[in-house]
């Protein structure tokens, strides 16, 4: 992004290029910049050393008759449709320098000589960024002659800036262009510091708005020594140069860069050459007396305008006191109001002095029921405390009933496994029994058969025959004769 910042001579486009150079575009190295100069610009003029050299040879090769140091103010003899006929080499120090600033993009480069040698510039330049720094040009005629340490006859001062505008807007028709008024900047530089980093970010992203502080600290409104109405009414503008300044300062109130379409506004280059011949040496008194007339002229204006300043301060005055007036009316007014809004207030403030009464009224019950609830909490804590000690030993009696009621359970299951044998040895017991039972029974039966059987022996005829037979050989017998024998 290759951005340049344009304007007369003692327009403000040094500050507005320091600006532009807090945000991040580069200006140069400290040994490549014109040093600031403690009367003339004490913040510094942001000028490159080399640019301004290669700009003077380049105007001194077209107008040789003017001195090189002189040759920014006599250019009655310069003409832009001349710059194509340059050389191609005397363009060679500029190429140096554009080298120089493309290896630092972003980079901002200002010298009010661009406004007549801008074409030389734009065949060089691949993406040129334009903003145009306006000021009144009284202001720039005043300034100029604070500079030169010399009056410069206003009407010369101002066909110089006219010469020096339309030249810049010829070579910036139908281009992108951001005006900035040097009042404007003066009197809010936040917001036009805002509005110009808002156009540049959008061809540079890198560039980032400073901190207000640092805007404002660069920008001093004390620098601002004269002021103008706008548009100009003082007689020494003519119809041409009204109408630059109308429109550049409606520009300068746009939101954002505009593509520049400005009338074809004609360079007085006439006017010019007849007052810069009244500086060769035949007419040096006309000259002078032209001098004398130029410091009545100014001197006249200072008077106009401390007049004009004024009647613009006892209309201000009668203004303000028909504003007072009405303030007071209106103060006044409101002191009633505000009486009875007292009066409102006062009787509101009545009615929660006996609200807040009630309230703490019922604060204290509260309080009291709190302090109840309290030591009700405070029971119920103790009583808790209490039953969760109780619930601990119950879990502890649980816990030993639980592992008891877990050694009965492996108890019952060895006695239920114990029962079931005793129960199946128990039936087979029974079973036994019972054919014991029928055992006995059979021999039972059979004893009584035998018994019947024995009964009815002895009552047969054939027993009590042989009992004298079965006597003797009864075993008893026999034992009782062997227990006889010796």
């Amino acid at each position: 992004m290759q951005i340049l910042v344009l304007g007369m001579h003692r327009s403000g486009t040094s500050v507005l290029t320091r600006i532009i150079n807090l945000m991040g575009a580069w200006v140069g190295d400290e040994q490549d910049i014109l040093p600031a100069h403690e009367e003339d610009n004490a913040a510094g003029y942001w000028e490159r050393r080399n640019v301004v050299r290669s700009h003077d040879v380049l105007l001194h090769t077209l107008i040789p008759d003017v001195a090189l140091h002189e040759n920014w103010m006599y250019i009655a003899e310069f003409h832009s449709e001349h710059l194509s006929a340059l050389p191609r080499d005397s363009l060679d120090p500029l190429r140096a320098e554009l080298t120089v600033l493309n290896e630092h993009q972003p980079w901002v480069l200002k010298d009010p000589r661009m406004c007549l040698l801008l074409p030389v510039w734009q065949t060089l330049l691949t993406e040129p960024v334009y903003v145009l720094m306006h000021r009144h040009p009284l202001e720039v005629v005043e300034s100029l002659s604070k500079r030169m340490n010399q009056p410069l006859p206003i009407s010369l001062g101002l066909v110089l800036w006219e010469k020096y505008i339309v030249s810049l807007l010829q070579a910036l028709q139908g281009r992108r262009v951001l005006v900035v008024s040097h009042a404007r900047l003066l009197a809010n530089p936040w917001q036009e510091c805002q509005r110009l980093h808002a156009y540049l970010v959008k061809s540079a992203p890198p560039l980032q708005l400073p901190q207000r502080a640092v805007i404002e600290a660069s920008v001093n409104p004390k620098l601002h020594h004269a002021h103008h109405d706008a548009p100009p009414k003082a007689p020494s503008l003519t119809t041409q140069q009204v109408a630059i300044h109308s429109e550049l300062e409606r520009l300068a109130v746009q939101r954002g860069a505009i593509t520049l379409q400005t009338p074809q506004w004609l360079i007085p280059d006439v006017m010019f050459a007849e007052y810069e011949r009244l500086e060769k040496p035949g007419l040096m008194l006309l000259h002078r007396r032209l001098t004398e007339y130029a410091k009545l002229e100014q001197s006249t204006l200072t008077l106009q305008r401390q007049l004009q300043g004024r009647d613009e301060l006892i209309a201000q005055q009668q203004q303000q006191s028909q504003d007072r007036d009405e303030l007071i009316a209106q103060q006044h007014q409101q002191l009633q109001d505000r009486d009875e809004l007292i009066a409102q207030q006062h009787q509101q403030l009545q009615d929660r002095d006996e609200l807040i009464a009630q309230q703490q009224q019922q604060l204290q019950g509260r309080d009291e029921l709190i302090a109840q609830q309290h030591q009700q909490l405070q029971a119920r804590d103790e009583l808790i405390a209490q039953q969760q000690q109780q619930l601990h030993g119950r879990d502890e009696l649980i816990a030993q009933q639980h592992q008891q009621l877990l050694l009965k359970d492996g108890l019952l299951l060895q006695t239920q496994h114990s029962a079931e044998q005793t129960k199946a040895e128990l039936q087979k017991l029974v079973d036994e029994r019972n054919q014991l039972t029928q055992q006995r029974e059979a021999l039972r039966q059979y004893t009584e058969r035998l018994q019947e059987a024995l009964r009815a022996m002895r009552a047969s005829w054939s027993w009590r025959i042989t009992s004298p037979l079965r006597f003797v050989l009864s075993p008893k017998r026999e034992g009782k004769t062997q227990s006889g024998n010796p």
